[in-house]
């Protein structure tokens, strides 16, 4: 037998569904259900845990990605505002030492008080004057460092508030006060409380876009981290894949950072070095995890 039969006896072999080598350029086959699957988004949050399955998070759509990343952060940010507001009623629920308060009022977006005022309860610190034009944050923070957790600071023109680490502060001039009003305890608690109540939930909307667009921006100084470790490693992964591992592996310390503020006995948050000093070699892990080519 030639060499040009025995091509033919196994091209005869190989076509009539004999043995043929396998193919090795697809390590996760040709099979749709043997690739690599994307996850759903409670698939994601489980798996932004995880850095070997970070292989199936690059593959998940950038518009999806975002709608995660927007749930995760409206959902920290309810979750805050449920407790701010819980422990905010405790003031309004505990006014009755405004029988001991000295006459006190608003005028021309400003308070007055015939003589500053103290109250002390447990966790609770009420300082009113009007001898201080307005408190600032270091004024409530030394405060807490009092050991105190609920904080209401009343200066002249603005009202700072600490509500177990969550600050607020409301200026009288943007109340839009502008008669001369003689504020009594029925006032504080039906007008004040609700007036007080409204700008914070405003606040928070605020507050939940300014975190979602920060939290996209981190994600964008650790995607830069990422090219350097991928590098490094030398890995070849795609730009999006290695934007993508940046943003899930921030999944870690933001919910870490979310549930130690939902604590009631905690009273301090995460520093932005311990972030960071966490988030990035737990992102090169999930970048040598990741499948070549993705």
């Amino acid at each position: 037998m030639d060499s040009n039969d025995f091509n033919r006896d196994q091209s005869s072999y190989t076509n009539n569904g004999g043995y043929t080598s396998p193919d090795y350029s697809n390590p996760y086959g040709n099979n749709p259900e043997q690739q690599l699957k994307v996850p759903n988004i409670f698939k994601q949050f489980a798996y932004a845990f995880v850095p070997p399955k970070y292989g199936s998070l690059v593959k998940v759509k950038v518009g999806i990605m975002i709608g995660f990343v927007v749930l995760l952060t409206l959902l920290a940010t309810i979750l805050s505002a449920v407790k701010f507001f819980v422990n905010f009623s405790r003031i309004g629920n505990s006014l009755d030492f405004m029988d001991e308060i000295p006459d006190f009022g608003v005028k021309n977006g400003s308070f007055f008080i015939d003589e500053e005022y103290v109250f002390e309860e447990e966790d609770l610190f009420v300082y009113l004057t009007d001898e201080i034009d307005e408190f600032t944050y270091d004024d409530v923070d030394y405060a807490k460092e009092l050991g105190y957790s609920q904080i209401m600071l009343v200066g002249r023109d603005k009202i700072s508030i600490l509500n177990n680490g969550q600050y607020q502060e409301i200026r009288f001039k943007d109340m839009d006060l502008s008669e001369d009003i003689t504020i009594n305890k029925e006032w504080v608690t039906e007008t004040l409380m609700p007036i007080l109540s409204v700008l914070i939930a405003v606040g928070y909307v605020v507050f939940f876009i300014f975190r979602t667009l920060w939290y996209f921006f981190c994600a964008m100084l650790y995607f830069l981290v990422a090219l350097v470790v991928a590098a490094i490693m030398k890995r070849k992964v795609s730009a999006g894949a290695l934007y993508k591992t940046a943003v899930y592996s921030k999944v870690l310390m933001f919910v870490v950072g979310t549930v130690l503020g939902l604590m009631p006995f905690v009273h301090f948050s995460v520093p932005g070095i311990i972030n960071i000093v966490i988030t990035i070699p737990f992102m090169s892990f999930a970048i040598y995890t990741l499948p070549k080519n993705v």
